[in-house]
């Protein structure tokens, strides 16, 4: 993108003041609306995903697509997702990791695939990050790591008594920060939580097994220790071991359909 030295000064300005590096957990819903409403949230996601692409290229395989886009479509379906614009796409990479961005663009890389051992683990993952996004999960963080400036960007425009409630410029110097914050950066450990939370209740409803979502964490708690080290999707805590902990008190709700 051509607004990275808006983009470092936005971000070093941030981060000298008090409240840019509040817990994005603290951050109240309306506040996260109100500074970066959905439209503006789905177009930094859009701009994030194009980026995302031109670095790491979809796989060739049409059917692992078609696949895996069936499996999300059917979390969506099943999550009463407030975005209808929904796209799942498998990368060509060897991390054991699946992102996503606002607006419902899902990455998933090949390498965790290859964790996944059913249709119902894969499931799981995907009903993970529609989770992150329907609990709008990147806004807040986006709003948490710039508070002070976003804050300052608002007031000024408001005081302009312009149409828009959040100026152009505002939006191409987040650009960036979507990516970094759906991709590199990880959710915080509520986030995390909440994101499994509302997972298991979507792949419930979809009609899978959410006895899968232990299995699953399961292996990746397996992976961890046989690497002696956290893969990407795991890179956050929780550990693996207090999630499915978490999880098994939730399934006898999620059955009951609760």
């Amino acid at each position: 993108m051509s607004c990275g030295c808006s983009r470092r000064a936005l971000l070093a300005g941030a981060a000298t003041l008090p409240l840019a590096g509040c817990d994005a957990t603290a951050v109240p819903d309306w506040l996260a609306d109100l500074l970066v409403p959905e439209s503006v949230a789905a177009e930094l996601g859009l701009a994030a995903f194009r980026e995302i692409l031109q670095e790491t290229p979809p796989v060739r395989d049409a059917g692992l697509q078609r696949r895996v886009t069936a499996v999300g479509e059917r979390i969506v379906a099943a999550s009463a997702s407030p975005w209808s614009d929904w796209r799942f796409v498998v990368l060509d990479g060897p991390q054991v990791n699946a992102f996503a961005l606002p607006g419902g663009r899902v990455g998933v890389f090949t390498g965790m695939l290859e964790v996944t051992a059913s249709e119902a683990q894969l499931a799981t993952v995907l009903g993970h990050e529609v989770g992150h996004v329907n609990a709008r999960h990147a806004a807040q963080r986006i709003v948490a790591e710039n508070a002070v400036a976003l804050a300052l960007r608002l007031g000024a425009t408001l005081l302009a008594v312009t149409d828009s409630p959040i100026p152009p410029d505002l939006v191409a110097a987040l650009g960036g920060t979507a990516a970094d914050l759906g991709l590199i950066r990880p959710f915080n450990r509520g986030q995390e939580l909440e994101a499994d939370a509302l997972g298991l209740r979507y792949m419930a409803r979809a009609g899978y097994d959410p006895a899968a979502s232990i299995a699953f964490w399961r292996r990746m708690l397996a992976l961890e220790r046989e690497r002696h080290g956290l893969p990407a999707f795991l890179s956050t805590h929780p550990a693996g071991a207090q999630r499915i902990e978490r999880l098994e008190k939730l399934l006898p709700e999620v059955r009951a359909g609760t």
